[in-house]
């Protein structure tokens, strides 16, 4: 962990609850979820103690796999395979190391948060230099968490992002058939996040230097080996 005003961490959990149709959900696992962080907090002057996320902190990702339950942890590259009892059955791990968080990574995410904070429409923060303070202040991770987000294909294909941070203008995702062997690699270039997959295309979502958000459907084309998102 990067130094900040925390005085302990710990990691939250999270439920897998299945749902089934017209009846109540049934959890049928947990897994760790959140890095959280014990900090001080001076809000109108007056001292406390507030848990907040660590900056990059990693999270609990699930996804519905054809008949499993897929769930990365965030403990390695690691995600494992449950049937809908939660019971496991399987386990997909591969040896990547996670990026460093760097001093750049760390300074451009705290100007996005603050960012966000000044120009958020809602209720505003009853003391906005504090909140401020806090995002400036915040505890970061020593790197960034070993995958991004879990998405599968109507194909049955489980693709895992590689995770992104912030300034970052190309990010990887790798495809898993259903034996858990990898097929393909995908690389996107441009400032972009994934919100779907299809067969062969990737739907995106990009915000321009106004925060003007758009949705862009690419198809994902085959060259020389390497998956690119066209």
């Amino acid at each position: 962990m990067q130094s900040g005003a925390a005085s302990s961490v710990s990691r939250t959990m999270a439920s897998i609850t299945v749902v089934p149709p017209a009846q109540r959900g049934r959890e049928i696992a947990k897994t760790p979820d959140l890095d959280v962080a014990v900090v001080e907090s001076r809000f109108r002057g007056q001292r406390g103690t507030i848990s907040v996320p660590l900056g990059f902190s990693r999270s609990s990702q699930v996804i519905v796999w054809d008949t499993l339950v897929a769930s990365g942890p965030g403990d390695g590259y690691r995600v494992d395979l449950r049937n809908g009892e939660g019971t496991m059955t399987g386990r997909l791990a591969v040896a990547i190391p996670r990026r460093p968080v760097t001093r750049a990574m760390r300074n451009s995410n705290i100007a996005l948060e603050i960012r966000r904070l000044r120009e958020f429409r809602g209720e505003r923060p009853v003391d906005i230099n504090e909140s401020e303070r806090l995002r400036r202040e915040m505890p970061y991770a020593d790197s960034l968490p070993p995958y991004g987000g879990l998405f599968v294909s109507p194909d049955r294909t489980l693709w895992i992002t590689d995770a992104v941070a912030p300034g970052d203008t190309v990010w990887f995702a790798t495809a898993f058939s259903l034996s858990g062997t990898i097929v393909g690699r995908l690389r996107v270039s441009g400032n972009t996040i994934p919100v779907a997959f299809g067969n062969d295309r990737v739907l995106l979502r990009a915000e321009d230097a106004d925060g003007i958000v758009s949705l862009r459907l690419h198809r994902i084309i085959v060259k020389q080996g390497e998956r690119t998102a066209h």
